[in-house]
């Protein structure tokens, strides 16, 4: 696509952080992310680019007029309870335990030095209770969608 660099998804998470590169030496350590630019600023990054899987995520150390934020994450990986293993064992302060949630998802959170709290679960979580979740999430929008058509004027969706 012209319009978007080669390998880039259309929408990446930027987040605005307390000591950009301490976080991109966590992401290297927790998911293996890999650098891919840096742009210093004096002591500080001014824009950093890692990528995580298929994601490239943006950072940059807050700024006069641009402060950090604490930012909350979601990353599917492979291996939830290594992956928190690994994050507590890079500094990170646990939020919470890796455990199966009652929607077919095991996950569990943990907070950077930077701020940011990350989410993790494994892919295809939809299994059992999870597909009863989404079935009637979908039976929910499909009854919204037509009370929504019987009003005049409303919007769609």
């Amino acid at each position: 696509m012209a319009w978007k660099p080669q390998g880039y998804t259309s929408a990446a998470p930027y987040l605005v952080v307390d000591g950009a590169q301490r976080t991109i030496d966590f992401l290297v350590a927790v998911f293996g992310a890999e650098p891919l630019r840096m742009h210093p600023m004096g002591d500080r990054l001014g824009h950093a680019e890692v990528r995580i899987d298929d994601t490239v995520l943006m950072l940059a150390d807050g700024m006069e007029g641009w402060p950090a934020i604490a930012s909350h994450v979601h990353i599917y990986v492979p291996d939830v309870d290594a992956t928190w293993g690994r994050a507590l064992a890079a500094g990170a302060e646990p939020v919470q335990a890796p455990e199966e949630k009652g929607d077919g998802d095991r996950r569990g959170g943990f907070r950077d030095a930077g701020g940011s709290t990350w989410w993790v679960s494994p892919p295809g979580g939809w299994g059992g209770a999870g597909r009863a979740v989404a079935a009637a999430s979908a039976r929910w929008f499909a009854a919204r969608r037509r009370w929504r058509a019987r009003r005049p004027g409303s919007p769609p969706g």
